[in-house]
């Protein structure tokens, strides 16, 4: 959950990806297709996902963490859909 004192928005995490040597994550086109095909690279090689269904109007959240394992370092990328609490 994001909250601020204006709203509170509630994210579904849908997918976590251990990134070692491809940084292509971290360009990325947030417009149109260019979007899609970037999430949809991100999901597809996740090592956890779920079956999610979305187009360019999906609101998301894709967060990103580094670490150091073994001096290999490693970032940890999730994508998170946002819920409807209606």
């Amino acid at each position: 959950m994001l909250q601020s004192e204006k709203d509170r928005r509630i994210y579904k995490i849908v997918s976590i990806k251990r990134v070692t040597t491809d940084y292509e994550h971290m360009k990325v086109d947030t417009k149109g297709k260019e979007h899609i095909t970037h999430i949809e690279k991100l999901l597809d090689n996740s090592t956890q996902k779920r079956d999610v269904k979305f187009d360019e109007n999906t609101n998301l959240l894709v967060l990103q963490t580094c670490t150091r394992e073994k001096n290999i370092q490693a970032f940890y990328v999730l994508v998170a859909f946002e819920m409807d609490v209606n």
